[in-house]
């Protein structure tokens, strides 16, 4: 595995858990009421993901419908000037 790759995950876990400790040592905050936030956001996440699922495939549909009532199939741009 490339070092690379563990760039993001690693800030991830270093940066959460700064996180978690400023807000459970500083702030005061219950560590038991952390778990069911972390699952409502992971909750929120899902719907996020639904949703845009949903969009995504929603424009392609409009998208393929536009071209089959037009009957076009032409790109909505000039060509690159290399290409001329």
């Amino acid at each position: 595995m490339y070092l690379e790759t563990l760039v993001v995950p690693a800030l991830v876990l270093v940066t959460s858990g700064g996180v978690w400790l400023v807000g459970t040592r500083r702030l005061g905050l219950p560590r038991a009421g952390l778990l069911p936030a972390g699952a409502r956001m992971l909750e929120a996440v899902g719907f996020l993901m639904v949703f845009l699922a949903l969009n995504l495939g929603l424009g392609g549909i409009a998208i393929l419908a536009w071209r089959g009532i037009t009957r076009t199939n032409e790109p909505h741009h000039d060509d690159p000037p290399w290409q001329h």
